[in-house]
């Protein structure tokens, strides 16, 4: 029969995550005055169901409302990011063929055009091809972004992080404010995609946002209560180079 999941490991930030976004949706709905309400047992309910299952049964059911709950937040994301995820699902960061990203972008309510002018991707010789985090300009600042993606946030931090390390991603994160959650919310979906597409290299960049993320946010938190501290207003761009 094999090991129970309980026996193994247990996924206690995805069941976190999960069970904080339950108790956060729908602000304001008569369904939101008792828990009972709701369609499902709740996150730590059905994960200790799911714990008493072999090893296998346990992570198929797991997966499953995983991606459930993935492609319900994929819908808060923005127009260009939700088109950037869908390519990447399909190409990652090499090329494909302008035709099929602009029926996309139709799809996705956003255009091939916009989006290199949105700075995620470039687009030459009949090809499209969405742009690494190592080519994403140095000075960029989300404060002057006329059309800030979550999909640009993400890769900003990224190359951020792995540029200048944590302290100048926490002022990256000061300077995005409330807009970072949306942000953290695309990094996890990109790294489950990696993993389910088996492109390591792409999924240890987001793994490394997605580990960091606490103390990011701690430094970015500390920052903004500190009178001229670390992210005071003298500070220059985030992650230019020196």
């Amino acid at each position: 029969m094999g090991n129970k999941l309980i026996e193994v490991a247990l996924p206690l930030d995805a069941i976190n995550r999960a069970a904080a976004r339950e108790k956060s949706i729908r602000h304001g709905h008569p369904s939101t005055l008792h828990l009972w309400w709701a369609r499902r047992p709740l996150a730590a309910a059905r994960a200790v169901l799911f714990a008493q299952m072999s090893v296998r049964e346990a992570l198929a059911l797991i997966n499953q409302i995983l991606d459930e709950v993935l492609a319900e937040q994929e819908g808060d994301f923005d127009a260009d990011s939700r088109w950037a995820l869908a390519w990447f699902d399909q190409h990652g960061f090499d090329d494909g063929d302008y035709g099929d990203a602009e029926t996309l972008s139709k799809a996705k309510n956003t255009s091939v055009a916009g989006m290199v002018e949105a700075g995620i991707l470039k687009s030459r010789a009949g090809k499209v091809q969405l742009l690494r985090p190592a080519e994403l300009p140095p000075d960029w600042n989300p404060e002057a972004d006329v059309r800030l993606t979550a999909w640009e946030m993400v890769h900003h931090l990224i190359r951020v992080l792995e540029g200048n390390g944590e302290e100048a991603a926490a002022a990256l994160v000061h300077k995005l404010g409330g807009r970072a959650e949306a942000a953290r919310e695309l990094c996890y979906r990109l790294y489950a995609l990696c993993e389910r597409r088996k492109r390591a290299a792409e999924a240890l960049a987001y793994n490394g946002l997605v580990q960091s993320w606490p103390e990011i946010s701690r430094l970015a938190a500390a920052g903004s209560t500190e009178q001229g501290g670390l992210f005071g207003d003298d500070a220059g761009d985030v992650g230019e180079e020196a």
